[in-house]
């Protein structure tokens, strides 16, 4: 997808690639496109309507404006600062001769040197400088930040995450008993089984909106998300994390070898994080 941003838009990637060679070509498509398109619009520009300017932009120099809006755009988007393509060609630059999470630091703090002369600049001049300044040294952060985490999740598989005690809930009983279930302990998704095998999933957001709709004597068979999202245990938590955002599911049910041996939902993946996180401190 694309976010719209005042200064431009930021582009955002399913994934991005974490070879060196291959972020390298990913960043500089951008800028060469600028420049390509300002290459091919040369010969088409006069000299004396270079010479004149760009106080107003008209038919007369429409061309020169457009040559000079992809000049401008290459070089501001080759800015070694994230979220800018030239933040990501120093990492991968950087990420020839160190490890990513490193690159990606120094990358973030030499971006965020330049974010605060662009808010010094600002102050002396053009106070768009400032605002430019200020989105630089927040998208250095954020992007510190995201490869952090990717860091904390690399070699990390289902089988190292998955709670191996499974929150059951039998088909024929009611919404009472699930409400009953879900005020006894921390559990907030369930899954329900039918015959010891699994039938559906019932979170704690079903639960309450069959009471209100369907009353405390309905079946949890009628309230259950019978859409079961099952995964292998062999699956990297990365990967298993995009399936989970992708189906939007509360819970994954983790298989091996056809067998139901754990589950694994969001707030799992976030603790184990955090636990991660606090060991390598």
């Amino acid at each position: 997808d694309i976010t719209l941003l005042p200064i431009g838009g930021v582009a955002s990637l399913e994934s991005i690639p974490e070879k060196p060679k291959e972020e390298l070509f990913v960043a500089l498509a951008g800028p060469l496109v600028n420049i390509v398109i300002a290459l091919m619009l040369l010969p088409f520009v006069t000299w004396p309507a270079v010479l004149e300017g760009l106080s107003q932009v008209g038919g007369s120099n429409f061309l020169l404006s457009l040559l000079s809006v992809n000049v401008t755009l290459a070089v501001f988007n080759m800015i070694p600062a994230f979220p800018m393509d030239g933040g990501r060609v120093l990492r991968a630059l950087l990420s020839y001769k160190m490890d990513r999470v490193k690159a990606t630091r120094i990358a973030a703090s030499i971006g965020q040197v330049l974010a605060l002369g662009f808010v010094v600049l600002g102050f002396y001049g053009n106070p768009f400088l400032s605002f430019i300044g200020i989105f630089i040294f927040l998208g250095a952060q954020a992007e510190t930040k995201q490869i952090k985490s990717r860091a904390l999740i690399s070699g990390v598989t289902l089988r190292d995450v998955l709670m191996r005690e499974v929150p059951l809930l039998d088909s024929k009983l009611t919404i009472r008993d699930a409400a009953q279930q879900l005020l006894a302990g921390q559990n907030k998704t369930f899954v329900v089984m039918n015959e010891g095998k699994p039938v559906g999933t019932l979170s704690h957001l079903e639960i309450v909106k069959a009471l209100g709709e369907q009353g405390e004597n309905a079946s949890i068979a009628s309230a259950m998300d019978k859409d079961l999202l099952y995964l292998n245990a062999d699956l990297s938590l990365e990967s298993a994390l995009k399936e989970l955002q992708r189906s939007k599911k509360p819970l994954a049910l983790v298989s091996s070898q056809n067998a139901l041996i754990g589950v694994v939902d969001i707030q799992n993946v976030t603790e184990f994080l955090l636990i991660r996180s606090a060991k390598q401190k």
